[in-house]
This record gives C-alpha cells, sequence and structure tokens, in this order.
C-alpha cells in the first residue's frame, strides 16, 4: 500500500459534502513523500493504490469517481461521479470532471475548465479558464483551448486532420464526426478554423461547422 486514510471528523465542512478521508502517504514515490498529507477521497475506491496517481493540496474526489496510473489532481479541482483519470492526464486549479467524463494520455485541464457526461480528453490536449466538453465529445492530438464549449449530443466524437495549401500554408481543418453506430459520418469544414485561430477563443462548435460533403 502506499497510502492510507486519514478519517475526518463529522463536523468537518468536508465531511459534510461527503468527503470522509484525507489521504497519507506510507512511502515515497514520483514527487510524493511519505507522511505526506495529500487531498481528500470518498473512499479507498477512489485513489489506486498502484502507480504514481495521488491527489494533491485540497483536490476532491467524490462519489464513484477514480484516480489510475500516474494521474494526479491538484489544488482545488474536484471528480464527481463516474469519472476517471488514467495514464499522466492532470487537473489543477478549480477544473472539474462530472458524470462519466474521462481524461487518458497526456491530456490537461486548469483554471475553471470542466468535462460533463460522457466528455473524453486524450492525447496532449488541453483546456483552461471557462472551456467546458459536454456530452459525447471527444479531444484529440495536441489541441489545445481555453473558453471554448464542445457539445454535440448527436456524436461521440472528433477527428480531425489538416489540410494544406499553396506555400505549405495550412488552409482549414477538415474533420469527420463519429456516429453512435460507430460509422464515419459526415464530412464537416471547421468555418471558425476553431482549433488553431489564435485570434478567437470563444467560439461554439454548433455554430463553427458546415456540412460539404458525404
Amino acid at each position: 500500500m502506499k497510502y492510507r486514510l486519514i478519517k475526518l471528523e463529522s463536523n468537518d465542512p468536508m465531511y459534510k459534502k461527503g468527503l470522509k478521508f484525507r489521504i497519507k502517504a506510507l512511502k515515497s514515490f514520483g514527487s510524493v513523500e511519505k507522511g505526506d498529507i495529500g487531498g481528500y477521497v470518498t473512499s479507498e475506491k477512489n485513489l489506486s493504490q498502484d502507480g504514481n496517481c495521488w491527489v494533491f493540496d485540497k483536490a476532491e474526489m467524490h462519489n464513484k469517481s477514480r484516480l489510475f496510473d500516474d494521474a494526479k489532481m491538484y489544488d482545488e479541482s474536484k471528480m464527481y461521479n463516474e469519472s476517471k483519470m488514467l495514464n499522466f492526464a492532470e487537473m489543477y486549479d478549480n477544473a472539474e470532471m462530472h458524470n462519466e467524463s474521462e481524461m487518458h494520455n497526456n491530456s490537461r485541464m486548469c483554471k475553471n475548465a470542466a468535462l460533463f457526461d460522457n466528455a473524453k480528453m486524450y492525447d496532449c490536449t488541453e483546456i483552461s479558464e471557462n472551456s467546458e466538453l459536454r456530452s459525447n465529445v471527444e479531444l484529440h492530438s495536441d489541441t489545445k483551448r481555453k473558453n471554448i464549449t464542445l457539445d454535440i449530443p448527436r456524436y461521440i466524437g472528433m477527428n480531425y486532420h489538416r489540410s494544406i495549401g499553396d506555400n505549405n500554408m495550412p488552409k482549414y481543418n477538415m474533420g469527420y464526426l463519429v456516429g453512435s453506430n460507430g460509422r464515419r459520418g459526415n464530412t464537416y469544414h471547421i468555418v471558425a478554423d476553431f482549433f488553431e485561430d489564435p485570434h478567437n477563443d470563444n467560439e461554439v462548435i454548433e455554430d463553427s461547422i458546415e456540412r460539404i460533403g458525404e
């Protein structure tokens, strides 16, 4: 075992929020030193005893949320419901995960960003500020955005590739949406170039796509 639970008093404000324990490291691993006091959990089922995953500072793990591998939570970030963090994913500041959302690989979330529903982050994606991913949206590759809202309830995920124009300059982004049956859907032109445009940090994807073919 790498940590043990420290039971909170029933009059502790965190206990009243449903968080019954803090964690204490029983040995040194990763950046955690033996004896370090970590964040708050509902039960031992929240935080894996394997790997270097850890809940730092005043981060909170509610309900049946799970942390695995080398994933880490910092500051006052929060996980709720059945959300999951795996691999080397990290959360900072006041970021939140809800429902059955997931973070994988080296994905990162900070400031007041939040995941809801079945939204998922993969690879080296990053969202910050007041960004929200909802429904079944998935982010892949090296996407990094702030103040963006993605909500497409009709689709499981999105995959994007970049088209190259004259002088090897990016012409526009193309993408396809994968339907709930797992099949590739229609091709869309990302009108606002919303993953790459440095001048526009407040796009809503439903206002930024137009169908251009089957």
